[in-house]
Order: C-alpha cells, then structure tokens, then sequence
C-alpha cells in the first residue's frame, strides 16, 4: 500500500510537516535534487514521514496550539526565536528544511537511523557501577560506541539547523553518598 502523506497544519492526523511539492521545491535548490528525484513518489513521501516521525522525538520550546486535537508538535506558540514567534499559523522554515533534509538521508538509507543487521547491542550499556560512577557500553563490529538512537546523537548538525526552535533540555539525576 502507498504511503499517505498529511501535511494539514495542525491536523489531527498530519504525518509531515511539509508536502511533497514543497520538498521536491526544497531539493530543486541542492545538489541532491536529481538524486532525490529518481526516487518514487512513495519512497519520497516515505521518507518525509519517517523524517518528522523523528523529529517528534525532540523536544520543543513553547506549546502545541491545540494539544487536544493536534497530532504533530508543531505549530507551537510561546516561543520566539531569532526575533520571530512562533504563531499557529505556520512552522519554521528551520522545521521544515530539517525535515526535507532528514527525508533526503532516509530515502537514500532507510535504515539510517535504525542500523544495520550488525551488533544490535552497539551503544547499549555493558556494565554500569554507581560509586565512582562508570558506564561501559557495547562496541560496534569496527569498535565504536554507536549512539543510544537518539536523533541529534546519529545527526548532530541537526541541532544547529533547528537553532533555538528545538530546547536542549535534559534531565538532572541527583547523586548522594551515604
């Protein structure tokens, strides 16, 4: 079955933050354009969804504009950033832009984020200790700790296309010793 595509605004049942025409408009301004456009229309869309499926995983500054009936994140309100605020009438061009170039890499690998059929257990904690605080984490085949699957881990340039839109908040763990 091929992938359904929705862009609304704020719709209960958007899956994009941006359309296809928008997207193959973005790619007619890149380098990648002719290879994004040998993909299908439904590898395409695909990757659009899977791209901001992602994104949902960050955290945003501000609010959802109806968090009762709105699926996606954006549009939010209660933000500015570099001097615009964030209104329910549209979404940063930074949101959409990172889509359209997360989009690009899915298409080109869908399992970009995932990984591959190798060592599973990469980047999953081996061993933990808590006084004097280790963590050991498994290796990859080439011996690197891949990341926990955390977006901006995998896709650190991310951040910066996102600029203040996106909240870098973390959480604290308090540690005591007895």
């Amino acid at each position: 079955m091929a992938p359904v595509l929705d862009a609304t605004l704020g719709g209960a049942t958007s899956n994009s933050y941006v359309d296809l025409a928008y997207a193959d408009a973005y790619a007619a301004n890149t380098q990648w354009e002719a290879e994004w456009l040998a993909f299908s229309v439904d590898d395409r869309t695909a990757a659009l969804i899977t791209a901001t499926t992602w994104l949902e995983t960050l955290r945003w500054g501000g609010k959802k504009c109806t968090p009762q009936t709105q699926r996606l994140s954006w549009p939010r309100s209660g933000i500015t950033c570099d001097g615009l605020t964030a209104a329910c009438t549209f979404i940063p061009r930074e949101v959409e832009t990172a889509e359209v170039e997360l989009a690009f890499q899915f298409a080109k690998n869908p399992n970009f984020m995932t990984g591959s059929t190798g060592n599973t257990a990469a980047g999953q904690v081996k061993r933990q200790k808590l006084d004097v605080l280790e963590i050991e984490y498994f290796e990859d085949e080439a011996g690197f700790i891949r990341s926990s699957g955390s977006l901006l881990d995998q896709v650190p340039w991310l951040a910066n296309w996102l600029g203040c839109w996106y909240t870098n908040s973390q959480y604290q763990v308090r540690l005591y010793r007895n």
